[in-house]
């Protein structure tokens, strides 16, 4: 078991790095001033993260590993049919939890620690999965669709993130998506 000291200091210096990135771009942020701000010393930032690349790149995974589990949930549900709804929404509730560290991370675009390309390889690769089940437009090439339905659902999730759910905007989202597949309802899960 994990000592309880341990979570809570690295959560301690987490949380201080997503406020200094708030107001800091990431390649301006110095240990330092990571430790000022947790109120821990540089030995033991580095008794947790070998750097804030380190650092970086573990919120990212945490992220990315949440969002991977909520979006292969939802299309494991359409594929089998246990549900007709892909529920962009249903992911971004979920999400609206980690609004203030998401809304902070999906603006870093490092190398290798990019939180909005982890998510949109994920839905790339759903997205592939759900239009071999209900075969997308064939007149445009596969990639091409995966993508446009990938920005569709990321463009929602971010725009649900910095403002708040909208049934409207989420309705509209999901008409796009069905829109791809035709128009017709029986050949994609229908959001009824």
């Amino acid at each position: 078991m994990t000592d309880k000291r341990i979570i809570k200091t690295e959560r301690d210096i987490k949380q201080a790095f997503l406020t200094l990135l708030k107001t800091t771009p990431f390649q301006k942020i110095s240990v330092n001033q990571v430790c000022d701000q947790a109120l821990v010393s540089r030995s033991t930032f580095y008794e947790h993260f070998q750097d804030k690349y380190d650092l970086l790149g573990q919120l990212v995974k945490q992220y990315t590993l949440l969002f991977q589990k909520l979006d292969k949930q939802r299309a494991t549900q359409i594929i089998n049919q246990e549900t007709h709804v892909l529920s962009i929404s249903k992911i971004a509730v979920t999400l609206q939890d980690h609004r203030e560290a998401l809304n902070v991370l999906l603006a870093i675009h490092e190398d290798h620690l990019d939180l909005l390309s982890n998510w949109e390889q994920c839905l790339s690769e759903t997205w592939q999965r759900v239009n071999q089940r209900y075969g997308a437009d064939r007149q445009a090439p596969e990639g091409f669709v995966s993508n446009l339905e990938s920005a569709i659902v990321l463009n929602y999730i971010r725009w649900s993130l910095q403002n708040g759910m909208s049934d409207d905007a989420a309705g509209l989202s999901e008409k796009m998506i069905r829109s791809i597949y035709g128009g017709n309802l029986n050949t994609y899960p229908n959001t009824k």
